[in-house]
């Protein structure tokens, strides 16, 4: 037989009250009589036991079989009153509920649940080996006959709740024994990467985001068959291994069914919403694991590119892309490796005199193939090589325009563009202080911009790239008025110039409205001491409207395309003036 309530609570060396077995029989008949309600611990029992002994008795056999992790806590005091066996040993003796978290503003910025109100909470409590982590809390607000509040607070370690986190290795080896096992059109990986994962995880900090992890795994597993099998990766991604499918579109509705789980989870909190892009490979003969999770995460790629929040299949065009990309790549790293770039440049241009005032670098590789922009930005992104293709820019360009940057007679400036992943590498911040510190370099001819998406996630690395820089260089936003339609919104930080996005030069002969906006906008910078580049300028009635409105500068075919340096330099020594009448 099991030790009484009393002799549990004094062997784990707990204060309640009363300290009197009969008295506790008592305060516990009146709570089933219904003096109290039944709640909490003593929800766990029923006025069918007549014996209170026995209800006592069997609360603590009951408890104690099913190693139950129990506290009841005075709710004003947070003084622990009892405690079983299960939480002593995991959490150790503690008298307060505060000592047993990590952080005591965890439940200080919000009381524990009032009576008859029940909390579910994933938090960090110390152990009793000193260790710390993650615990899974049921709250539950109760009053006794007295009138006192108490919660009992019932604790479920984390890792016998959180799904285990797979490496892929061991994955891919699930996948070969299921290839060897299932009919190749029955079965499909889906691979589920959560959007823009980074910036909450910035926001709500590592302990929180595991919680989110863990609670988009658990929503993932409710919406999938039975038959399915759910993998975590050591990341922010997630694999399905869906077998037994009816036909192959089945497994398009599946990611469908997870992605929309995924993007009406109601508890995520922080005033915020989780979306994630799926990608789905159906096995094809001849396919193993490893080829099928490629490319169940290659159409991820994809449906990032669309916009994210979407399901992306890995059909015969993407596979022909895949195939050009891997080509593209190998180029990209042959280019990089020996240096075998050249660089085209748009002209800036004054829009009331046409003079060129400077130029936006763009990159052009060499090699066998022709490649776009768009593929090697891709390339470069999929590959890790962002950072050492930027530092090749600003080398290059720096090399190739060194007179124009030195020029103490004329200011030009020439722009280049960074991306969110070469804010973060540590190469190309190398070659930019490099360069930030080269005597010949004027300040202000020089000028790196960010897109605007990229500022609106990054805020704090495009600060940090504004403190690196900042004289030597100046500092833009590109594709400015996507989101940001006021210049408040980036009133806090250090730009010297905005490009406006070209959607709004494009809108400018057709909605008043917008007109009207767009004004405001331009006028607000300019005061800020913010100069305004429009850009896709295309047609004279832009420039015309741009310039009633106070932007000076222009950006566009209208001017120009890209063109090699020794084109910009004509240009700039003959001006556009006579190709233009504004």
């Amino acid at each position: 037989m099991a030790r009484s309530w009393d002799a549990r609570v004094r062997g784990a060396d707990q204060r309640v009250t009363p300290t009197d077995e009969d008295e506790v029989l008592e305060a516990g008949a009146e709570s089933l009589n219904g003096d109290a309600p039944k709640s909490g611990v003593g929800a766990l029992v029923t006025s069918a036991f007549s014996d209170m002994a026995l209800v006592v008795e069997g609360l603590s056999v009951a408890v104690s079989a099913l190693d139950l992790a129990v506290a009841v806590v005075e709710r004003t005091s947070g003084e622990i009153r009892w405690s079983s066996d299960a939480w002593v040993e995991r959490f150790g003796v503690r008298h307060l509920f505060a000592r047993h978290l990590a952080s005591t503003t965890e439940f200080g910025e919000s009381p524990l649940p009032a009576p008859g109100q029940s909390w579910q909470r994933t938090r960090t409590l110390h152990f009793a080996d000193g260790a710390e982590d993650l615990v899974d809390l049921v709250l539950i607000g109760e009053t006794l006959a007295d009138g006192s509040e108490f919660v009992t607070v019932v604790a479920q370690d984390r890792n016998r709740t959180a799904a285990a986190i797979t490496d892929r290795a061991e994955v891919t080896t699930l996948v070969d024994g299921a290839i060897a096992d299932v009919g190749v059109d029955e079965m499909a990986v889906l691979y589920v990467d959560l959007d823009r994962f980074k910036v909450v995880h910035d926001l709500v900090g590592n302990i929180e985001a595991l919680r989110l992890l863990d609670l988009v795994h658990r929503r993932i597993s409710s919406t999938v068959r039975g038959s399915d099998l759910v993998f975590r990766l050591p990341s922010d991604e997630f694999v399905i291994l869906a077998c037994e499918l009816e036909e192959p579109d089945a497994a398009e509705e599946l990611a469908e069914r997870v992605r929309l789980g995924v993007a009406t989870l109601a508890d995520v909190g922080h005033d915020m919403a989780l979306t994630a892009s799926v990608g789905v490979a159906v096995c094809e003969s001849g396919q193993t694991g490893e080829q099928l999770i490629s490319a169940a995460e290659t159409a991820v790629y994809l449906a990032k590119g669309r916009g994210r929040n979407r399901v992306a299949i890995h059909d015969e065009e993407l596979r022909s892309r895949t195939q050009r990309l891997l080509v593209v790549e190998r180029q990209l790293r042959r280019a990089i490796d020996r240096r075998d770039v050249r660089f085209a440049y748009q002209p800036v241009v004054e829009i009331d005199t046409g003079n060129v005032v400077g130029a936006e670098a763009l990159l052009r590789l060499g090699g066998d193939i022709g490649l776009s922009a768009v593929e090697v930005v891709a390339a470069a992104e999929h590959s890790g090589l962002m950072g050492a293709l930027g530092s090749l820019v600003i080398q290059g360009v720096e090399e190739q325009l060194a007179d124009m940057l030195s020029d103490e007679n004329r200011e030009h400036v020439v722009m280049v563009n960074l991306s969110a992943s070469q804010l973060a590498d540590v190469r190309l911040l190398e070659t930019l202080r490099a360069t930030v510190n080269n005597p010949e370099l004027k300040p202000g001819r020089f000028a790196v911009e960010v897109p605007e998406l990229v500022v609106r996630e990054r805020r704090d690395g495009f600060e940090l790239l504004a403190d690196l820089i900042r004289p030597t260089f100046k500092l833009g936003i590109d594709g400015f008025g996507a989101s940001f339609r006021s210049i408040d919104m980036i009133s806090d930080l250090p730009v010297d110039y905005v490009k406006l996005h070209r959607g709004i030069t494009a809108s400018l002969g057709t909605d008043a409205e917008d007109r009207e906006q767009v004004a405001e906008l331009i006028g607000d910078a300019t005061a800020r001491g913010i100069q305004v580049v429009a850009l896709g300028v295309e047609r004279l009635d832009q420039a015309r409207a741009l310039r009633s409105m106070g932007c000076t500068l222009g950006q566009g075919f209208l001017y120009a395309g890209a063109v090699k340096v020794d084109e910009l330099r004509e240009l700039k020594r003959a001006g556009l003036t006579a190709n233009l009448t504004v």
